[in-house]
């Protein structure tokens, strides 16, 4: 027992966990702080501009980045690491170069549209600060996947410290200095990505060299062309994956107004921080170690192994979490956002169910990105989206802004769904269900057995101790399940 615990505190699971903790933890006084800054109506706003600015993000930027990250191995295992480069160099400076052109075309579009027909409820300002955010985010975020293939844990935990800081601290002396108006949070957020490119390339300084590469041969050429086969799908993926996670949104803020789906957004995003939070650190441990274990024995048979062993790890935790949830996520949801905001804490488990399915899909199709098929995953995740949005057409109008929350969770069940029964074909996805129906029964007993507890006087006094009898509840659960497992939290037990 004592051993698997140390081998627990010494992986890197929990490595990583500082670089997703301590920006889940900022993120949250952000929202503390700018949900009492803002009104819902205002903050709605900023959510309808920020709806837009992920998508462009992920489809220009993590396309180029998840394929930096599953290559770095491969092509160093094969003695192409200057290829490597010369070809990431490549891709960074076109992806970078046209999402800045698109961006000053819009801004200067947008510009002349307001000098023609006077100002609009976007002004040009703060469309101008978008536009120069979401091409620093790109320039940044092709780049960071580099590390977690590279094993560089005290790099990565340090950039995404220093980059949740720096989001907080922009936008905050911005609105100090010039107003309380969303446009200078947009800018403030774009001075915090601007500050993180020096960053990111002074951490990847003696591992990766972007160089400007004139002529390129038929290698370059042929490299590119495979980083773009790779990298172009999975950039419709993600594409898909940040409509799955806008749409419902602008389908509440088109039936009910932007006040509805602020409520609805700043509680999702708790349950997208504590996704992030605990689901994160354990796939940038999984993924380069997979990955590593491919390049080197090109062996399905030990993927197939490391991703079974690694979703039941995933489920141990992830279920405990929603158990969590249930118990105190509304009292965290006043004690976060305020009185204001708090209705929208209806939402908080439906969306945290879907987030632990979501997570469990990613492992599962990670034997699809092995295969280089990642056309199969775009096609299921576009299908996931679709099926969203139709059941937010029709479940929002009906029952609510908050249906929206089992309309999503529902989408995401369906992809996991879809992502088991495709994967078959490649490098089959082992789902654990004897173990999952263990730790579901564990977390529905210990919901039960907490919220017998009787409630006290203070509203967040009674979810706080609720909470904190869930953890020893399920904590005691995980003791005795690593008692009777004790690896399962270890590193794959099959070694390349």
């Amino acid at each position: 027992m004592l051993r698997g615990l140390r081998a627990l505190l010494a992986s890197e699971v929990v490595q990583y966990a500082p670089g997703r903790f301590l920006p889940a933890l900022l993120a949250m006084v952000g929202t503390m702080i700018f949900t009492r800054i803002f009104t819902p109506a205002q903050y709605g706003i900023l959510t309808l501009v920020n709806g837009p600015i992920g998508p462009i993000v992920i489809m220009a930027a993590q396309g180029g980045g998840q394929a930096a990250q599953r290559f770095y191995a491969e092509f160093r295992a094969d003695g192409h690491a200057v290829l490597y480069d010369e070809t990431l160099s490549l891709v960074w400076q076109r992806f970078v170069g046209l999402i800045g052109l698109a961006s000053g075309v819009v801004v200067l579009l947008w510009g002349i549209y307001e000098i023609g027909h006077g100002p609009s409820r976007i002004p040009v300002l703060l469309l101008a600060g978008a536009a120069v955010s979401v091409t620093a985010q790109v320039a940044v975020s092709i780049l960071t996947p580099v590390l977690p293939a590279r094993r560089k844990i005290r790099a990565y935990s340090l950039f995404h410290v220093l980059n949740s800081v720096s989001a907080l601290i922009f936008p905050l002396l911005l609105i100090l200095l010039l107003g309380h108006h969303i446009t200078w949070m947009v800018w403030g957020t774009a001075l915090a990505s601007l500050v993180m490119l020096p960053v990111i390339l002074r951490l990847l300084h003696s591992d990766v060299r972007l160089r400007c590469v004139r002529h390129p041969s038929s290698q370059h050429r042929e490299a590119f062309q495979r980083f773009i086969r790779y990298g172009v799908p999975m950039s419709i993926w993600l594409l898909g994956v940040s409509i799955m996670n806008s749409t419902d949104r602008y389908i509440i803020a088109w039936h009910f107004g932007p006040g509805p789906a602020a409520l609805y957004s700043t509680n999702y995003n708790i349950a997208a921080q504590l996704y992030t939070l605990f689901s994160v650190p354990m796939l940038n441990a999984a993924w380069p170690n997979i990955l590593q274990s491919w390049a080197m024995t090109r062996d399905p048979d030990l993927v197939r192994h490391q991703l079974h062993q690694r979703t039941q790890t995933y489920f141990l935790v992830g279920v405990g979490v929603i158990g969590g949830v249930a118990v105190a996520g509304n009292a965290a949801a006043h004690l976060l956002l305020g009185a204001a905001f708090y209705p929208g804490h209806v939402v908080l488990v439906p969306v945290m169910i879907g987030y632990v399915i979501w997570g469990a899909a990613i492992y599962g199709h990670k034997g699809l990105e092995i295969r280089e098929r990642n056309d199969v995953m775009t096609l299921l995740c576009l299908i996931a989206a679709a099926l969203n949005a139709v059941l937010n057409l029709i479940l929002v109008p009906r029952f609510g802004w908050a249906a929206a929350a089992y309309a999503t969770c529902i989408a995401y069940l369906a992809y996991a769904g879809l992502v088991w029964w495709r994967t078959r074909q490649f490098v089959p996805w082992d789902i654990p269900w004897k173990p999952l129906l263990r730790y579901g029964v564990v977390a529905l007993a210990g919901i039960l057995v907490v919220r017998g507890i009787p409630s006290s006087a203070s509203f967040l006094a009674t979810g706080l101790v609720r909470g904190l009898a869930f953890c020893v509840w399920y904590a005691g659960c995980l003791w005795v399940e690593l008692r009777r497992r004790p690896l399962i939290l270890q590193h794959d037990s099959k070694r390349v």
